[in-house]
């Protein structure tokens, strides 16, 4: 048998010898970068050949989160291959509580489109796998409350193309629970959103959740600090 080593997508692999118990063909992997070792049959040589092979995938999805979703556990619990890659501000857009949620009817957050460049919404841009994206389309309720929306984020490293959702389903007597303020003040804090915002969120009124589980079950991913947030 014969073996080739394949372009994959990793560098700098040390290959062990034991995951090849047929035969030890590749010790260390460093100067093979992106290529893996697949077996071919040939019966005239056993010595090992380069083929490339270029891996053709889908470029990643940027995402712009404004709400609990700025929190990495919270985002992570629905897409599991989401990596906050900095920070940003969404201009012309007011961070508003009023997007009624399909799943249990409060308050949620909404980046409204004002036009003014004095409203600026603050949040968390992150990269994730094309193949997780519908997964956050249905967490999100695309559809059911949320519209996705391209919008152009800024940063220290100036202007950023990222998807995100806005509401079309509110209604302004709604109030957000406490565990929800609490995960987007959490997610404000973990990646270091301007004080002077995260101020501008404990001043939000809440309602108590009556569903104990469920306010329990989102307690459990804010980090152990000791706060509340009501």
């Amino acid at each position: 048998m014969r073996f080739c080593i394949r372009k994959l997508g990793f560098a700098g692999a040390h290959i062990a010898e034991s995951a090849f118990p047929q035969q030890s063909l590749v010790k260390n992997a460093e100067s093979l970068d992106f290529w893996f070792i697949q077996p071919v049959r040939h019966r005239a040589s056993r010595t090992p050949v380069l083929l490339p092979r270029r891996v053709m995938t889908r470029p990643r999805v940027r995402y712009f989160a404004y709400g609990s979703n700025m929190l990495t556990a919270r985002l992570r619990e629905r897409v599991p291959s989401a990596a906050a890659i900095g920070i940003g501000q969404l201009v012309g857009h007011a961070l508003r509580w009023d997007k009624r949620s399909w799943q249990d009817g409060s308050g949620k957050c909404d980046a409204e489109a004002t036009s003014r460049n004095d409203d600026v919404v603050w949040g968390v841009l992150f990269e994730l796998d094309p193949e997780d994206k519908p997964a956050l389309d249905k967490a999100e309720g695309v559809g059911a409350g949320y519209l996705e929306k391209t919008v152009n984020v800024l940063t220290e490293a100036g202007r950023v193309t990222a998807v995100t959702y806005c509401a079309n389903d509110k209604d302004t007597t709604l109030r957000p629970y406490h565990w929800y303020k609490a995960l987007v003040i959490a997610g404000a804090r973990e990646h270091g959103l301007p004080a002077s915002y995260r101020s501008g969120l404990e001043l939000v009124v809440t309602v108590s959740d009556t569903d104990t589980a469920r306010a329990s079950r989102h307690k459990d991913l804010l980090p152990d600090d000791g706060q509340t947030h009501r």
